[in-house]
């Protein structure tokens, strides 16, 4: 008779349904298949006929190949610990062996903070910060581009500068009563 493993069981769609996972016994020189079956009470696939299936219990009875039996999940076993656990701390927690190449964590209340680093432009150079005005020529030609290139409708909007007739509202024109107004932008 097939090996049968009961996978599930559903009332989805208004009748009970049982989901298999059947291995077939191999004809001489054929290799061994799983195949899975979806069967209603009543119905029969190959050798496999369900007969009653009880989703609350979790239990379906069939006919193998004849045999009538109940088949019910499988029950998943654990893993034994391993010999040698380590001894426990007080409460019941186990003690952990060191990890090699593990990275300790920093005390509690001793924050660091990451090192930070100089910004380098593709040739290798350190980064040249502009002044605002500067910036604000560099995006309305990088937004003149994009329009005479055809590309302005696919690319995100750049800022308001001001230094355009018809850009929008100027950040520029703020600049004497707020220096601040202007982002800094680096360069690429």
């Amino acid at each position: 008779p097939p090996k049968v493993k009961l996978t599930g069981i559903t009332t989805i769609l208004g009748n009970k349904r049982a989901l298999f996972m059947v291995q077939e016994v191999p004809a001489p020189g054929k290799a061994q298949k799983e195949e899975s079956y979806i069967l209603t009470e009543g119905q029969r696939q190959g050798l496999l006929e369900v007969l009653e299936i009880d989703e609350r219990t979790g239990r379906v009875k069939i006919k193998n190949d004849g045999s009538i039996s109940v088949v019910t999940f499988e029950t998943v076993k654990l893993p034994v610990a391993p010999v040698g656990v380590p001894p426990s701390l007080a409460g019941g927690v186990p003690v952990l062996p060191p990890m090699p190449n593990a990275v300790a964590p920093h005390p509690v209340g001793n924050p660091t903070t990451l090192p930070t680093r100089t910004s380098r432009t593709p040739t290798g150079e350190p980064e040249t910060q502009l002044s605002p005005e500067a910036q604000a020529i560099l995006m309305e030609a990088e937004r003149e581009r994009a329009r005479s290139a055809g590309e302005a409708a696919k690319m995100s909007p750049l800022p308001p500068t001001g230094v355009m007739p018809n850009s929008p509202p100027s950040l520029l024109r703020n600049r004497q009563s707020n220096p601040a107004s202007l982002p800094s932008l680096p360069v690429h």
